[in-house]
């Protein structure tokens, strides 16, 4: 499940990132649709790995306070 959201994020990253160095104007309105086909795609999957607990906890900041009083 990581390797595939992952994936969905390099090809959102990449499709945005050829299209806004494209010269044609038919390119961007059907990149557009694809772009919305892979984000549904991997909010399914986001929401999936949150259900069973898959998905880690964000990192935290350090309690400084904490580290002083050590």
């Amino acid at each position: 499940m990581y390797c595939t959201s992952l994936l969905c994020s390099f090809s959102l990253g990449s499709n945005a990132f050829g299209t806004s160095f494209s010269l044609r104007n038919d390119i961007p309105p059907v990149v557009v649709l694809a772009a919305k086909d892979i984000f549904d795609y991997a909010t399914d999957g986001a929401k999936l790995m949150v259900k069973h607990g898959w998905l880690e906890e964000p990192p935290q900041m350090v309690d400084r306070k904490e580290l002083i009083n050590k």
